[in-house]
Parts: structure tokens; C-alpha cells; sequence
């Protein structure tokens, strides 16, 4: 089990399910969207936010969501642990999408990554049939 540098496991995961697994709640998450995580906050050098729901925000399943949510797609990635949105203070998500494809190598983990949504980042470990970074459309 891959242990934080970063983050803490409620930036992952809703309050409810922090609140119902503690600590163990990270073993609902991938160990390389974990990885993944802190290798783009070391690379940007910047505060990322995923879930802020801890700090006062209103940001609570940009992590893991659990099956019946009504957010995202029905098979989304963020309902098997392997994908998080977030956001880069002081970027834009354009920018720090070109970043991660133009650094790929940097994230090894990354096989997919939604293209222009204007308010975050989407990134995911899912396997794919593609080598290297897959771009797609929400």
C-alpha cells in the first residue's frame, strides 16, 4: 500500500466513506493514481486540489465515488479508485494538461486524460489498447 507524501486520504475519497472506513478508505484507491498524484504535485510545485471538502470547500467525489453516484458516467474510473480530477493552483487546466503531455515520460501512470475541460483535470489509470498517453473528449 503506497503511503502519501502530499495529500491526506479525505482529498481521495467523500466524508461519508471517510467517515464509515478511516484510514483503510485508501485501499478503495489505486496505488498508481496515488503515485500519480504526488509526482504531479512535486512536478508542479503548486497546491493541487482534489477533494477540499476537508479545508471548508465544496469539492467532495473528485476522487473515488461510490457506485450509485449520480456523478460522472455509470462506469466511470472514479468508481474502481483509478481516477482523480483536480485542479493546479495559479494554472489553468489547459496548461497543465499540455504539461502532462508533453512530460508523459514523468507519469508513467497516466494512460488517459481528458482534453479541454475548461475547470480540471481528468486523469486515470485505466488500461488501455493505445502506448503512451490517450487524449480523449468528455
Amino acid at each position: 500500500m503506497y503511503k502519501l507524501y502530499y495529500f491526506i486520504i479525505q482529498e481521495f475519497v467523500s466524508e461519508p466513506v471517510y467517515n464509515l472506513l478511516g484510514e483503510e478508505s485508501l485501499l478503495l484507491i489505486d496505488d498508481e493514481i496515488l503515485i500519480t498524484a504526488d509526482q504531479l504535485r512535486e512536478y508542479f510545485d503548486a497546491t493541487m486540489y482534489i477533494n477540499d471538502y476537508i479545508f471548508g470547500g465544496k469539492f467532495h467525489e473528485r476522487g473515488f465515488r461510490l457506485r450509485h453516484s449520480l456523478i460522472g458516467a455509470k462506469n466511470s474510473q472514479h468508481k474502481l479508485g483509478k481516477a482523480i480530477d483536480f485542479t493546479v493552483e495559479g494554472l489553468k487546466p489547459a496548461t497543465v494538461q499540455a504539461e502532462i503531455i508533453q512530460n508523459q515520460r514523468l507519469f508513467p501512470f497516466i494512460r488517459r486524460m481528458e482534453k479541454d475541460t475548461p475547470r480540471h483535470t481528468h486523469i486515470d489509470t485505466k488500461t488501455t489498447r493505445h502506448n503512451g498517453l490517450y487524449v480523449f473528449k468528455p
